[in-house]
């Protein structure tokens, strides 16, 4: 009869909150790393921490997708009976959860980043979250809003330039960041018209 591991206990209400932000450190109370001999295998009574610990260990450090975590594991050695148990356990623990990762990763996206609707989906495709996540969370993405944050945070650098280089400059960024011609063009209307008057 195939034995199995004691269930580890579920996390707090408190860390499963933070873990689920998708972005940043939040400690590493659910598990400590290894010291540094244990690190280089010098330590023979080293013993390799569960899947779950490992788990943990990654989850310490930023939320992740479920893809994320599934490949952290395969590369670490880890049985796919070990991955399916250990994947079962953070998912009832709420510890793994694509949507709300996918909103968390939205909100930096868009707000720290300033980027469009195509660029974020790009990043939230580049962190395994599943496409038909993306579109739901995306739906209601107001990308020519997010274009106009970042043309105020650009122009405060530029003053001192002269309109059309501004508008070049600011072109660009918006290009850079992914948007569609169609808002770029409607984004840039104000600079345009004043390299009319001049």
């Amino acid at each position: 009869m195939k034995e199995h591991a004691p269930a580890s206990p579920a996390p707090s209400e408190g860390t499963r909150e933070n873990i689920l932000k998708g972005r940043g450190a939040v400690g590493r109370s659910l598990s400590s790393p290894p010291s540094k001999g244990r690190e280089r295998g010098l330590s023979p009574s080293f013993k390799k921490p569960s899947a779950l610990q490992f788990a943990y260990r990654l989850l310490s450090y930023r939320g992740r997708s479920e893809k994320e975590m599934r490949e952290k594991m395969k590369m670490k050695g880890y049985r796919e009976s070990e991955i399916e148990s250990a994947i079962g356990d953070l998912l009832s623990y709420g510890l793994l959860d694509d949507r709300k990762l996918a909103s968390s990763l939205k909100r930096y996206a868009e707000e720290s980043r300033k980027l469009s609707v195509s660029g974020t989906r790009n990043y939230l495709k580049g962190r395994g979250i599943p496409g038909e996540i993306i579109d739901e969370t995306l739906k209601d993405s107001d990308e020519r809003a997010t274009a106009q944050k970042l043309i105020e945070k650009k122009i405060r650098f530029l003053h001192n330039y002269p309109t059309g280089e501004i508008t070049r400059r600011l072109y660009a960024a918006l290009y850079r960041k992914g948007y569609s011609m169609e808002t770029i063009i409607e984004v840039l209307k104000p600079f345009r018209r004043k390299e009319d008057v001049l």
